[in-house]
């Protein structure tokens, strides 16, 4: 699992900003498929909140009305930062092979 998280937190950014990218671009179809793909991520860690805010924004790409998408994003930003500190505080640091 701990190798799991990390993977999760390595790709974490750029899923967010391509979210980021629809919702400011207010491009449905982009920003239906960054929130589809994120959400299966955090589903693989049980984040509820996290999952719920990636669906919304999921469903506004797929109804193609963002009205309300910049104020879910922030949302969702809130619920990722919640997730990434659990995983950041459970998963072991690795020494550098420096």
């Amino acid at each position: 699992m701990g190798e799991l998280a990390k993977i999760f937190l390595d790709d974490c950014p750029t899923r967010l900003s391509a979210i980021q990218a629809g919702v400011e671009g207010r491009d449905a179809a982009a920003l239906l498929e960054a929130a589809h793909a994120l959400r299966g991520s955090v589903a693989n860690f049980g984040a509820v909140q996290a999952v719920e805010a990636a669906l919304k924004l999921e469903l506004m790409g797929k109804a193609g009305d963002l009205t309300g998408a910049p104020a879910a994003f922030v949302d969702l930003q809130r619920a990722m930062a919640a997730l990434t500190n659990e995983l950041c505080a459970a998963t072991p640091k690795r020494p550098s092979n420096s």
